[in-house]
């Protein structure tokens, strides 16, 4: 067992003063050491008091030492020693700690034995009834299997169980419509939504104390497996063990078609197909789409959430609370975006939908684009597409919003694609540049002034709102820089120009634009 593994497990009771991983070894066994041995193993943890190994005439090196404090030290001291180290308080017992540990131990050994006792009987295609009485071996409880939408494929005991969720499984196999719009069950689901790791439930929905672990293949989630408190205490340490069995159901289900192969994975295989540009033949891609229920080829909008950024240990509970919290169309993971297609127009969103979106947004800090609308399938990549460039350029002009609209930004993206041909500052109203020197030289604001004078379509008491200033004092600076610079604002085709020349220059020299806007 990796020493990593030991500490962790251990700072479960205990305090760690001190942890020192030089060069750590794979333990498999523990040792008192009241003496110094002729040679030290280096697959050993030597117990011992911290006086005690600092005493050796030879401090071994590479060897690993789980140390009881009785002296007082001081880091640099213990860093320079060529061990492994763990150092405990000095109120533990060394015949407890070592207890402990044989503890440790002996159920990382348990878990592989019982782990490769289950990869066997999934190589051998034994029935889901058949793995689930293995895990109920293992974990000494009851076990219920059930797929995401909560129809049993196998439970353990049936004699063991009682209330309302085993009587529902035994019934009708699965959980009414009742008990999922409870309220109880929705903060069940809010819990497994956000865990990347099985999850302890004490009696949330259920008679028991449950721990339940999500069933995920390919950032798809399939089932979920739960363990209750029918005959034993469930323990922290068992988590370690139920993540070890949802990982070996997830190879059995990916395994198995009637898992694997249900409409919304083969539509999100489908999503990606269309977006890897894979279906030249229209035709065939309107039909296939018609067949999974994904409606592209009326119109649809796509919106794409850049996940980039996001931890990829939670990339399956991100997509799972997308669907969640923005029903409006079908979703898939592709490349480093969740993708939903929907036959639903953004903009027609409600403001408590809207709401809904910017809270999901900022609470797993990402951010969306939605593209134009389209009628056809094999437009769903330029819709993609459209999406994300709404993110980068949105990002790049420093827009403070979390949902970019490709509407907002075809203009700047032709300025983007342009640029990287031309040299745009030669299309630019030359009295921009003045504008910004002239800012500079006498500590003005005017360049700040005629942007949002612009964006705001001459509105004088937006534009003064926005620039937190009287009225008639932004009168007086439209008054000013019109004299100064030659400028008549009253002109639309200059206001255009001026407007496009900002676009420009926010796209080619950003961080000089930002000081000065």
């Amino acid at each position: 067992m990796e020493l990593q593994s030991i500490a962790k497990a251990l700072k479960r009771n205990n305090t760690i003063l001190f942890l020192s991983l030089k060069s750590p070894r794979n333990i498999i066994g523990t040792q008192f050491l009241h003496s110094a041995p002729s040679v030290f193993d280096e697959q050993l943890l030597y117990i011992t008091r911290l006086s005690q190994l600092l005493g050796l005439a030879v401090i071994p090196q590479d060897t690993t030492f789980l140390c009881i404090c009785d002296r007082s030290w001081q880091t640099e001291e213990l860093e320079d020693l060529p061990v492994n180290l763990i150092l405990l308080p000095e109120n533990n017992d060394e015949i407890a700690v070592f207890n402990q540990v044989q503890e440790i131990l002996g159920g990382h050994t348990r878990l592989t034995l019982n782990s490769m006792r289950l990869i066997k009987a999934v190589i051998y295609r034994s029935s889901p009834q058949k793995l689930v009485n293995i895990c109920s071996e293992i974990l000494g409880n009851t076990v219920v299997f059930a797929d995401k939408n909560t129809q049993l494929i196998a439970r353990s005991h049936y004699q063991d169980g009682k209330g309302t969720l085993w009587e529902e499984h035994g019934v009708y196999g699965r959980f009414s419509e009742e008990t999922m719009n409870s309220e109880r069950y929705k903060i069940m689901q809010e819990i497994l939504h956000e865990a990347a790791e099985p999850v302890l439930l004490p009696k949330l929905t259920s008679d028991y104390t449950t721990i339940t672990g999500k069933v995920v293949t390919d950032n798809a989630l399939l089932g979920y497996f739960s363990v209750l408190d029918t005959s034993r205490q469930l323990k922290e340490e068992d988590k370690q063990l139920i993540a070890a069995i949802c990982d070996i159901l997830a190879g059995y289900m990916r395994n198995n078609i009637e898992y694997t192969n249900p409409p919304e994975i083969r539509r999100e295989n489908f999503i990606k197909m269309l977006l890897d540009g894979d279906y030249a033949y229209a035709g065939l891609a309107e039909g296939q789409s018609r067949s999974l229920d994904l409606n592209v080829d009326k119109a649809y909008w796509v919106m794409s959430i850049d996940i980039a950024q996001a931890d990829k240990n939670q990339i399956s509970t991100l997509l799972s609370a997308s669907t969640k919290d923005i029903p409006w169309g079908k979703s898939a993971i592709y490349k480093n975006y969740i993708v939903i297609i929907s036959s639903r127009d953004f903009s027609t969103l409600t403001t408590q939908e809207t709401t809904r979106l910017n809270n999901f947004l900022l609470k797993h800090r990402v951010w969306a684009g939605i593209s134009c609308q389209a009628d056809t399938a094999i437009r769903l990549r330029e819709c993609f597409d459209q999406a994300v460039t709404a993110i980068n350029l949105g990002r790049l002009l420093y827009d403070q919003k979390r949902i970019f609209r490709y509407d907002d930004y075809i203009i700047p993206h032709l300025w983007s694609t342009l640029s990287g041909h031309i040299d745009l500052k030669k299309y630019c109203h030359p009295a921009l540049p003045e504008l910004m020197a002239y800012d500079d030289k006498n500590a003005t604001q005017l360049t700040k002034t005629l942007y949002e004078y612009l964006i705001n379509a001459s509105n004088q008491t937006l534009t003064a709102n926005k620039l937190s200033i009287h009225r008639a004092s932004l009168v007086y600076r439209i008054e000013k820089l019109q004299e100064l610079f030659k400028l008549d604002l009253s002109n639309a085709r200059l206001r255009n120009y001026l407007y496009s020349s900002f676009q420009m220059l926010l796209v080619i020299d950003r961080e000089n634009m930002q000081q000065h806007i």
